[in-house]
């Protein structure tokens, strides 16, 4: 074959190339999923690189707002269940957080497409960001590392990523809020965090004891607040649980497990927060809807439905049931509402029960809110 023949067998080679590569690429364009304020990442990613093809990030609502900060508090939530209650978890912390400044992020997390669905047209519709993230099939029966994967992952390979328009800079406060927490009633980050005395405040889980110098101490990664002045500290900080050995001894951490040498570094340095059950019961006397406090109203009613659950579940145990209010003081200020086991009935009570208990959540919500907003407007 002449060098001529050569030349033309190769010309008409990368023409083939070509018009297969163009083709490619319009069938790709012409049916990429139209993704809106959506995150999704590769589990093949080793690097930095985020493929834009799958980002469109218009960018936060609060771009232009006039703030009194120069950092945002980034609100991490991971959702697995019931979509019906992500708008007013959204509205909760919309209506009622502190600073205004703030960015969420939903993680799409659940077993189910369907739920994943639901919650990724809810999410649309509100223009919040969120994202979806691999999850390996070890954890499909392990819901402490399922959910501690989407913590990693959504914080390693976004919030930490230089490519990332999310990416969390020096100061941002970030706040790890389970999709059964709610505010129901004004809640400062800052003054949790006493204006930046505190790097962490959180529900700290323990093991072992402090007398048999064996206390091991981690964050609880369903809520937590985090502010760090350098940004790396993230990178020490983890989610899984783990075994730990301490001594002779050898203790199960849970989802957190992974925090605790950060927690302890923190905390030796006095700059963690710990985060207790507290009882307003003696603040609610009057039941003075004007006072934040009439929190306790929606407790009332839950132990009233409790009781009626009983007669049509005789064996329903307590636990299933008593929300819990989650605070820093006894003055029930900055109360978070926890849902519990109507959140994600990792318990197992009966979903006829549980999904009053979302109702009545969802109805004393919007009263709480409204409430707020006439009392607010200007």
């Amino acid at each position: 074959m002449n060098n001529m023949s050569r030349g033309n067998m190769t010309i008409k080679v990368v023409s083939i190339i070509t018009a297969l590569s163009l083709f490619v690429l319009m069938f790709h364009e012409n049916n990429a999923p139209r993704i809106r304020r959506q995150l999704m990442i590769d589990p093949r990613t080793v690097d930095t690189k985020i493929d834009t093809s799958l980002l469109n990030y218009p960018g936060s609502d609060i771009d232009n707002a006039t703030t009194t900060t120069e950092y945002r508090v980034i609100v991490l939530t991971v959702w697995t269940h019931y979509p019906e209650l992500l708008e007013s978890h959204i509205a909760s912390i919309s209506t009622f957080l502190t600073p205004k400044n703030m960015e969420y992020i939903c993680i799409l997390n659940s077993h189910n497409p369907q739920t994943n669905q639901e919650l990724m047209d809810i999410a649309e519709r509100l223009n919040v960001t969120h994202l979806t993230v691999p999850q390996p099939e070890s954890s499909r029966h392990d819901p402490s590392r399922h959910h501690a994967n989407a913590l990693e992952q959504a914080l390693h390979q976004f919030l930490l990523n230089p490519q990332s328009p999310i990416q969390i800079q020096p100061d941002d406060i970030l706040l790890l809020f389970d999709s059964d927490m709610f505010l129901l009633q004004p809640t400062s980050v800052e003054e949790i965090l006493h204006h930046g005395q505190y790097s962490i405040a959180t529900m700290l889980q323990r093991r072992g004891t402090l007398l048999s110098n064996t206390l091991v101490e981690y964050l609880w990664p369903n809520l937590a607040i985090l502010q760090f002045s350098n940004p790396t500290m993230y990178n020490e900080l983890g989610f899984f649980p783990m075994r730990l050995q301490v001594g002779n001894q050898t203790f199960n951490l849970d989802s957190g497990g992974a925090s605790h040498s950060v927690v302890a570094r923190t905390k030796q340095a006095n700059r963690t927060r710990g985060m207790r059950q507290v009882d307003c019961s003696t603040q609610n006397d009057g039941h003075n809807n004007n006072d934040p406090s009439s929190i306790l109203l929606l407790l009332k009613s839950q132990n009233w439905l409790w009781y009626e659950a009983q007669r049509n579940h005789p064996a329903i145990p307590e636990n299933c049931v008593k929300p819990d209010l989650l605070g820093y003081n006894n003055d029930c200020k900055n109360i978070i509402y926890h849902l519990g086991s109507a959140g994600s009935n990792w318990r197992n009570c009966p979903e006829d029960y549980l999904q009053q208990q979302r109702t009545q959540l969802q109805q004393h919500l919007r009263q709480q809110m409204q409430q707020y907003n006439n009392n607010n407007r200007v």
